[in-house]
């Protein structure tokens, strides 16, 4: 908006953990495309985003077009621009909470991602100049019980992510109930998870212990100890 500081973050697609989640969902093949102010690309918008390639070449170009266009660099106020190396809804949020320290006025958020909406109202619920879209933060954190915010970042992740499948096909509200309604799992399970200087080994024994509360609140049995130890196995760093 003409007059407000902006930045736009760009999400990166170098190697992750996300590759085969990526790959699982790709529906067309497409061969590297030149991007450049003066070239058409002549292939369709579904296919040329196939490609990691092609959106790490749209990116650079964009980064480097942008600061000279005329209806940006004629804006009263400024352009920031913020890149990734990976996925981008950690210094989306980042990015914010750095601007709400800086300016008292109105920090919105634009998005469509509900992982970003989890991790603002996990880690900027304390200002209240910060939105997501129309959306105040902290407004809608007062609307989350206290049981509820305790253990909403752990439960979100837990029941599904891009790189975590669901856990016995059961949904995030049904996590959410038993994660907050679970005196253990609220008050000494999910702070082990959230401080991260648990060691990897109490983070494996907790895990296990954690997938079998979740086992039995869904009235199923886990067949065998070893596929326990496949869900949550870590080895100690050195």
């Amino acid at each position: 908006m003409p007059g407000y500081r902006t930045a736009l973050v760009f999400d990166g697609y170098k190697p992750s953990t996300k590759d085969l989640e990526h790959a699982s969902r790709r529906k067309y093949a497409c061969a590297n495309q030149i991007v450049d102010e003066d070239k058409c690309i002549m292939v369709a918008k579904n296919k040329f985003f196939s490609s990691g390639n092609n959106k790490e070449s749209l990116i650079s170009f964009l980064c480097s077009w942008l600061p000279t266009c005329p209806t940006l660099v004629n804006s009263p106020g400024p352009l920031v621009l913020k890149r990734s190396d990976r996925d981008a809804d950690t210094l989306v949020v980042k990015s914010a909470i750095e601007e709400c320290q800086r300016t008292t006025e109105p920090v919105r958020v634009h998005g469509t991602d509900t992982d970003i909406l989890i991790l603002l109202l996990h880690h900027g619920n304390s200002y209240p100049n910060l939105f997501y879209g129309s959306t105040n933060i902290q407004e809608l954190w007062g609307k989350i019980t206290v049981n509820e915010r305790a253990v909403l970042l752990v439960a979100y992740t837990f029941s599904g992510v891009d790189t975590v499948s669901s856990l016995f096909g059961k949904g995030k509200g049904t996590i959410l109930n038993l994660f907050s309604s679970n005196k253990e799992i609220r008050e000494t399970i999910v702070p082990l998870f959230l401080n991260e200087t648990t060691p990897l080994k109490k983070i494996n024994e907790v895990g296990i212990r954690l997938v079998r509360k979740v086992a039995r609140y869904t009235s199923l049995q886990i067949a065998a100890p070893g596929i326990q130890q496949a869900v949550f196995h870590r080895k100690d760093q050195a």
